[in-house]
């Protein structure tokens, strides 16, 4: 329309409000966890001022998963992103590690833009831990004495951050640039564990063309006590499955050997090296092929964790050697009509005796 000056024009918009409301229901099938289910209902326009409300649920044989989360994106009209997170959630690692970890709690989130590349995440978080095992399984002495001991229920109080630092091309499918995170928590403000926690994880892309791409990934962390505390089971790092290829999940680091049983670590790091090539397919079966090669270790225990109870002496039953860890192969990753399917052939070409190895990974998740 015709404005007020000839050098000005009077728009009129009309504007129809999409479905901000989400029913999902989820399946898959891992290796691992065998069949996953998942179900959310979500609200991304809730009281029509963009807030995000979402509840969600998942079961699985190693996860079972339900939380509420609340999301403002402009909390006092400023560029800050608020949240409130309720959450429950238990981890079956009886197979794994002899214990259960169930843990109910909650966390605040704020977080903001430093720049248009680098944002940092801060959190408060109040949780209920609680490690459990077996009826009769202590006594019956068929659980490591160690793990047996961390049995119980303690306060997490934790304030944390994240820092990152993003200047990929595309945060899903990157060719080109590099990212990184790092993230601490504090834990003892309040509760009764007291830790530091320090993780940093990185990643750099290079595309030689639009079929060969590089990428050189890598993480690590180093989890401490303070104030006498030592580390419990469940606050420890356990690695393996698909967080280091040809691993069984928590397949490596500190073992009791005499039961088997996977005791976590307090320091980790792992490195991967990934070379995308064609596989002769066209594009629009959506299926890409990437040679890999990981490589890295998992260890370091407290002394408590490793005596044996008797005038504090060592068991050398329990192994924690920090020892090299590589493994190479090919992952095969198919954007199926039914989800991500993700298959992975390795071969472990450096391992201690004692971890678990695997040579094929299978898994799959979707949303209907």
């Amino acid at each position: 329309l015709p404005g007020s000056a000839p050098d000005k024009t009077i728009l009129r918009v009309k504007v129809q409000e999409q479905p901000t409301g989400e029913l999902s229901f989820g399946a898959g099938y891992s290796s691992v966890d065998q069949l996953l289910l998942d179900i959310g209902v979500s609200q991304h326009n809730f009281r029509g001022r963009g807030q995000d409300l979402r509840l969600r649920a998942s079961v699985g044989s190693l996860r079972q998963q339900i939380d509420l989360a609340f999301t403002e994106p402009r909390f006092l009209d400023r560029d800050l992103r608020a949240g409130i997170d309720i959450y429950s959630y238990r981890y079956d690692y009886s197979t794994q590690a002899g214990f259960n970890s169930e843990s109910v709690g909650s966390t605040l989130n704020l977080g903001f833009p430093l720049n248009v590349n680098t944002y940092l995440s801060t959190r408060y978080s109040i949780h209920s831990d609680r490690v459990v095992v077996s009826n009769g399984a202590c006594s019956g002495a068929s659980v490591s004495r160690t793990i047996c001991d961390q049995t119980g229920e303690h306060l997490t109080s934790l304030l944390g951050y994240t820092l990152t630092l993003d200047r990929r091309n595309d945060p899903r499918r990157a060719t080109r640039g590099f990212y990184v995170n790092f993230k601490q928590d504090f834990a003892g403000v309040g509760g009764d564990v007291k830790y530091l926690r320090t993780e940093v994880e990185g990643g750099w892309y290079h595309g030689f063309n639009s079929a060969f791409v590089w990428s050189a990934t890598g993480s690590a962390g180093l989890v401490s006590g303070w104030g006498g505390d030592s580390i419990r089971i469940n606050a420890r790092f356990f690695k393996g499955g698909n967080t280091f290829r040809g691993f069984q999940v928590a397949g490596i680091g500190p073992r009791d050997t005499q039961y088997d049983e996977a005791l976590g670590g307090k320091a980790y790091i792992i490195g991967s090296n990934e070379l995308s090539i064609p596989n002769g397919l066209p594009e629009q079966y959506g299926i890409r092929t990437a040679l890999f090669i990981d490589v890295g270790t998992l260890g370091l225990l407290d002394k408590s964790a490793k005596a044996t109870g008797t005038y504090g002496a060592t068991n050398p039953r329990i192994v924690d050697d920090l020892g090299l860890r590589a493994s190479t192969g090919l992952s095969v990753f198919w954007t199926s009509p039914l989800g991500p399917i993700r298959l992975d052939f390795s071969q472990v070409l450096a391992k201690e005796t004692y971890d678990k190895t695997e040579s094929f990974r299978f898994s799959t998740s979707t949303q209907f």
